[in-house]
């Protein structure tokens, strides 16, 4: 059974850790103290930042979700999936919730 998101310690893993973004997104995780970084196999929120390249993905013709089926089947532990993607382009608002939500307009 999950735990509840709000009051318990989560086990996150990157996709990526190496690459620059993940490297920043690591040090803002890092920041938090309900957060632990484990390795994918051990992991409960899995941060997906595949999508972020979006030129890069299309310029192969690949989808900004490639891989990550396989990595959820492979790993029965992850319970939730953050994705990044394309705000980078669109624009982040100041005022957007956080976290942000389906629900946000």
């Amino acid at each position: 059974m999950a735990r509840p998101l709000a009051t318990a310690r989560l086990d996150v893993c990157l996709d990526d850790p190496s690459s620059g973004l993940g490297a920043r997104v690591l040090r803002r995780l890092s920041l938090d103290d309900q957060v632990r970084i484990v390795q994918v196999p051990d992991c409960e929120v899995l941060v997906w930042l595949a999508a972020h390249d979006a030129d890069t993905r299309a310029s192969r013709g690949e989808s900004a979700l490639a891989g990550i089926m396989t990595a959820l089947a492979s790993h029965r532990s992850i319970r939730h999936v953050v994705l990044v993607s394309s705000a980078m382009v669109y624009g982040a608002y100041a005022n957007n919730p956080v976290p942000l939500t389906e629900d946000a307009v």
